[in-house]
């Protein structure tokens, strides 16, 4: 990665993702973040991923959902479900960015 480097830490408002964004801080890697407030599953991050003015060159992918141990047990499906579809999304998204 080069200091001038486009990141996109999807998720990064969670505590994961905030601690990737920490970790590249750190380090002195790239600091240009530009994660949209909006879920990493939405149309608007999609359009955001393609566009030519933020195009990153490097994804995390931290967003998600989570409900901790009660939430796995209870409602696997549902989070699996909603979890793949955004991992989905990010990655058909840069994909279609080259």
């Amino acid at each position: 990665m080069e200091k001038d480097s486009k990141i996109y830490v999807a998720g990064g408002e969670t505590l994961i993702g905030s601690a990737i964004i920490g970790g590249l801080k750190h380090r002195s890697t790239p600091t240009s973040f530009f994660p949209p407030k909006e879920s990493p599953s939405s149309p608007t991050v999609y359009r955001w991923i393609i566009s030519s003015r933020y195009a990153p060159q490097y994804i995390y992918l931290a967003g998600g959902k989570s409900g901790g141990i009660r939430a796995n047990e209870n409602y696997p499906a549902e989070l699996m479900g909603h979890n793949l579809l955004i991992q989905c999304h990010v990655l058909e998204s840069a994909l279609q960015h080259g």
